[in-house]
Formats: structure tokens, sequence, C-alpha cells
């Protein structure tokens, strides 16, 4: 359980956002699955934080909520 979290704590983009997405998936559905009381808002963040910082800026300015 404790490799899980922070496997998924590591987790960036190192190629497209189509990979990092299929990457993230697998890692959050890992997390639910030993952490199901982690509120969605923590993925969210994780998953913006865990991009390039190019896209990340762009995806930033639109706030998004999901």
């Amino acid at each position: 359980m404790c490799e899980n979290v922070k496997a998924f704590q590591k987790l960036t983009q190192h190629a497209t956002v189509a990979q990092y997405i299929s990457e993230f998936e697998q890692q959050m559905n890992l997390m639910r699955r030993d952490n199901p009381a982690v509120p969605d808002n923590y993925y969210l963040h994780s998953f913006i934080s865990g991009l390039n910082p190019y896209i990340q800026s762009h995806l930033e300015c639109h706030h998004p909520d999901n």
C-alpha cells in the first residue's frame, strides 16, 4: 500500500499527455482501492501538478474542477 502512494506522488508526465493519462489512471485506481477516503480534488490537483509545466500553466488558467 505504501508503495502505491509513493509511486502515485512521484508520477509526472514524461511523454505524451495520453500516456500520462493512462499511467495516472492506473495509479489512481490503485490509490482509490487502498485509500477510498481520499477526496476527488486531491486527484485533480495531483493530475495537474504532474503535467509538463507548460501544459500545467495553460490548464490552471481555466480553473478546472474535474
